[in-house]
């Protein structure tokens, strides 16, 4: 069940407790700080046009990258300007996610990254799909503590005072096996933060009851590290929720930023804070409606009919009636057409 359906008597109490936290920015090593409201990586959507909208709405404050699989060579600088060109254009501050097995290589591109000034790596050892799995990367590796180790050791000597984080997941195939992968991956290492979703490899994104206690798991295993709870936060309710009942440093969206596109900013309303603006109506259509317009300024560099019926199933799905209308104009009606509420 999402946060949100928690019963009545949880939300009175976890409402009541203060969210300030929330909208205190998180230091990096190296003197940045980003929000603990953060956005997550998502592999696919991130494209220049999405981008590029959520830039001129403001709806983040900084950028993770859906991951860069690093496997038999580090990619030539222009492969590396052109992977983060879209996040580099919107001016907000950058962190590559970065996913591989081969802990010199991703030490190694994390040092080019660097000196193409980004603010911090993010190691990605939480991917549940099964074209990563089978190369032994992403959520694979939490069956292989020391192989993570290695790698989050190599790339925090290789690019020492940088911002360093990692990704998670509870679990391979339990959340029981998160004790040992804190102790055997990440413990006694500087990070700045611990992105934790709170369900294991195996369970992917089906529904668990769980993922409250397991957050509280984590943010006692964390220790000093901030632990950035992940998962299902698909209102401002969720994210009071998350924060109130387990004490995390953070909250990060990502499918829930597909469903409302001006989440992060209602949260920050919910907190508390005094500015930013209030959002009313449906936030899917006036983001749908900034892709078309920046779509028709420049239709050779962000028109794509594939992207936008991505985006509008990912917002409404599949049997909704806007995207039904979306199937039958043509390109040139499409192009010219704003969604109405």
């Amino acid at each position: 069940m999402f946060l949100s359906d928690m019963p009545e008597v949880t939300m009175r109490k976890t409402a009541a407790i203060p969210l300030q936290n929330l909208l205190q920015p998180l230091q990096l090593a190296g003197g940045g700080t980003v929000s603990r409201i953060m956005p997550g990586p998502m592999e696919g959507i991130m494209h220049p046009l999405f981008c590029k909208a959520v830039s001129e709405l403001g709806l983040i404050d900084f950028w993770i990258t859906p991951f860069l699989r690093i496997s038999t060579d580090v990619p030539r600088d222009s492969r590396l300007r052109h992977f983060i060109r879209p996040f580099v254009e919107t001016g907000l501050p950058v962190i590559v996610q970065l996913m591989g097995i081969n802990p010199e290589l991703i030490a190694a591109a994390a040092v080019r990254f660097r000196e193409l000034g980004i603010v911090g790596i993010n190691l990605n050892f939480a991917c549940p799909s099964k074209q990563v799995i089978s190369g032994g990367a992403g959520g694979a590796l939490l069956r292989k503590p020391e192989l993570m180790r290695q790698i989050v050791e190599q790339t925090a000597r290789a690019c020492p005072d940088f911002s360093l984080s990692v990704k998670l997941r509870t679990g391979y195939e339990d959340s029981a096996e998160m004790e040992s992968i804190f102790e055997q991956a990440v413990s006694g290492i500087k990070l700045d933060f611990i992105a934790m979703h709170f369900r294991t490899v195996k369970e992917m994104y089906r529904k668990t009851d769980q993922g409250i206690e397991r957050i509280v798991r984590a943010v006692k295993l964390a220790g000093n590290v901030p632990l950035i709870a992940n998962g299902d936060i698909f209102s401002a309710e969720d994210a009071i929720t998350m924060s109130g009942a387990t004490g995390c440093a953070g909250i990060m969206i990502a499918r829930g930023l597909l469903k409302d596109p001006f989440l992060s900013r209602r949260i920050r309303q919910a907190c508390g804070d005094p500015d930013s603006q209030a959002i009313t109506g449906d936030g899917r259509i006036i983001f749908f409606n900034k892709l078309l317009d920046i779509a028709r300024r420049d239709p050779a560099k962000y028109w794509s009919r594939p992207q936008f019926m991505e985006l509008a199933n990912y917002m409404w799905g599949s049997r909704h009636p806007y995207f039904e209308i979306f199937k039958q104009l043509s390109d040139k009606e499409f192009q010219a057409y704003s969604v109405a509420e």
